[in-house]
């Protein structure tokens, strides 16, 4: 989805060409066409974020934890020469991580969450995505109960 186009007069003295900027954003895989004039690229890849994970659950009056958050991806940016690309180059956009399936069962462990997936521009810019979050473990933590008062 294109989100900018922007059209400035060159400032080189005694040019008279116009260089463009054109702002695209992908949201999903697909190619990219290499336009004729272009100069130069410059490109950012955002790694997708990773589901969290989920919590344990345990009986009635046992205390249980919730899992972790997924990461979020990593960003690269990289400025190419038109003259180092090729004519198309495949754009793919990492796919979101899975959050653990909630748990609904007395003493059950926890899950995992999945890895976001890795975006990148051909293979000029790779961004990794992020970790998936932990679960934890299902053991009981602590019990509910009356504290002690101090006399």
């Amino acid at each position: 989805m294109a989100v900018g186009k922007f059209h400035n007069k060159a400032q080189t003295a005694g040019s008279t060409g116009t260089l463009s900027f054109n702002l695209i954003e992908y949201t999903s895989t697909t190619n990219w066409s290499k336009p004729s004039g272009l100069v130069m690229l410059e490109v950012v890849c955002v790694g997708a974020g990773g589901g969290g994970g989920s919590g344990s659950r345990q009986a009635t009056g046992v205390l249980s934890r919730g899992g972790g958050g997924g990461a979020g991806g990593n960003v690269v940016f990289t400025q190419l020469l038109a003259s180092s690309l090729a004519s198309s180059e495949t754009v793919t956009v990492g796919a979101g991580g899975n959050g653990a399936t909630a748990i609904t069962a007395d003493n059950t462990t926890s899950g995992n969450g999945s890895a976001g997936g890795d975006t990148s521009f051909g293979t000029h810019c790779v961004a990794k995505g992020g970790g998936g979050g932990q679960g934890v473990n299902g053991a009981a933590q602590s019990t509910l109960g009356t504290a002690d008062q101090p006399d």
